[in-house]
């Protein structure tokens, strides 16, 4: 066969190949850690650390801990590419402890091992290990890492509590003078979506000009995306409209932002001119787009994106889709035709849609239908405030001031208050 070392580095300059059998013949290739038997290849540490590699590659926490017993016995053990990928496996795997071990055990660290652990903190929620680990780099560093502070910021990212700590962090990125990249900027661009931050938004925008990655497409959808949320429906069109370049997910962010800003015409406009140039709406997109009728009163235009999505694309509808079509027939009325089409679904109704029904019923006065939906949504394990006064104003609606009294004085029993602002009705149209 040759070299083992040979054949192993040939391997990993290929293409990056994304069949998980490829990584398997690699494990095989690279070593068996059950036994080491006479006549078998001994491998060394860029052997080990691959197959390590190979195993995070898979998720395969299993077989890389197998690999890991094996090389207790390695005078080569606490090689830092060895160690290295040890931390990376643990910590990709979600077993932040073995890999905080392993981490605490090295005498020296690389960026590998360094960005593991702060990204295994972060997706494990412990955001201030994850603080503490990025600022401990930080500090045995002489040369500053991109990627570090790239990793740090969208972990706290990923947490709504944590935003100020991301800006805070890019802001001090900024400062130190390093050149920003586009993942990073996106990130920040997310987050000035989410939180929402519409003038540091803008401030990025200029920076992205600065850096020049405005055709890129993930900042185009990024920078939709911040301006649709933060309302600013112009400026998410304007930024649609300068890139030359667009997939899915550009036609989707925009379409949203109309659907939520309550332009289901826009939106549906949008979509037409979508399918028009070649673009295959995805799920999401016709989420937003019947979200947008619902709200908008367009039950054909409803109707026609949910025939669509089933037949032409062939899109199997989630509760959600479902969900935005019974609210649409609830509120209009039609509530028979509502009921009738949770029974035709293909998956479990969620609270949502069972909500909307319940609306419905205490709209129009229809106390049987209430009373289903309110034991539905209990069955659920909802059963909140809200839930019950949708309920004792639909008995009082039909007239039946007895039943609703009642759902009044079980309200009492249970403690459970009236919370202002969240009931499921619309009175006075």
């Amino acid at each position: 066969m040759g070299k083992l070392d040979d054949a192993v580095k040939l391997i990993f300059r290929s293409p990056v190949p994304t069949d998980p059998s490829f990584y398997l013949k690699l494990l095989e290739l690279c070593i068996d850690a059950r036994a080491e038997k006479p006549g078998r290849v001994k491998g060394n540490q860029f052997t080990y650390g691959s197959a390590l590699r190979a195993c995070t590659k898979l998720m395969c926490l299993r077989s890389g801990k197998q690999i890991q017993g094996c090389l207790q016995k390695r005078r080569f053990a606490g090689d830092l590419f060895v160690q290295s990928a040890l931390v990376d496996l643990h910590a990709k795997c979600g077993d932040i402890k073995d890999a905080s071990c392993v981490f605490e055990m090295m005498s020296e660290r690389d960026l590998v091992c360094w960005n593991a652990m702060i990204g295994g903190y972060s997706a494990q929620g412990f955001s201030n290990d994850a603080l503490r680990t990025f600022r401990s780099m930080l500090r045995s560093m002489v040369v500053k890492d991109i990627m570090s502070y790239t990793a740090m910021i969208a972990g706290f990212a990923c947490e709504s509590d944590h935003y100020a700590d991301a800006l805070n962090l890019f802001i001090e990125t900024y400062g130190s003078g390093m050149l920003l990249d586009g993942f990073l900027l996106c990130t920040v661009l997310n987050i000035c979506g989410n939180s929402p931050s519409l003038n540091l938004g803008r401030q990025i925008h200029a920076l992205v000009v600065k850096y020049v990655f405005t055709y890129d497409v993930a900042i185009g959808n990024a920078l939709i995306d911040m301006y649709a949320k933060c309302g600013e429906l112009e400026e998410a069109n304007h930024a649609f409209n300068q890139m030359p370049e667009k997939n899915v997910i550009s036609w989707s962010s925009l379409i949203d932002g109309y659907a939520k800003h309550g332009d289901g015409q826009k939106a549906m406009a949008l979509y037409r001119l979508m399918e028009s140039e070649g673009l295959m709406p995805n799920d999401i997109t016709f989420l937003s787009l019947l979200f947008a009728c619902s709200h908008a009163g367009l039950e054909s235009e409803a109707w026609e994106c949910f025939g669509n999505m089933t037949g032409r694309y062939n899109i199997a509808p989630a509760s959600k889709h479902y969900s935005c079509m019974v609210d649409l027939l609830a509120r209009g009325g039609q509530l028979e035709e509502a009921f009738n089409l949770t029974q035709k679904m293909k998956v479990l109704p969620n609270a949502s849609l069972w909500g909307g029904i319940l609306g419905g019923s205490c709209l129009y006065g229809d106390a049987s239908l209430a009373n289903r939906a309110a034991n539905l949504l209990s069955d659920l394990g909802i059963a909140n405030s809200s839930n019950y006064v949708a309920l004792a104003n639909a008995y009082a609606a039909a007239g039946l001031w007895g039943d609703s009294l009642t759902i009044h004085k079980l309200m009492e029993q249970y403690n459970l208050k009236k919370n202002p602002g969240h009931s499921l009705l619309f009175f006075g149209g």
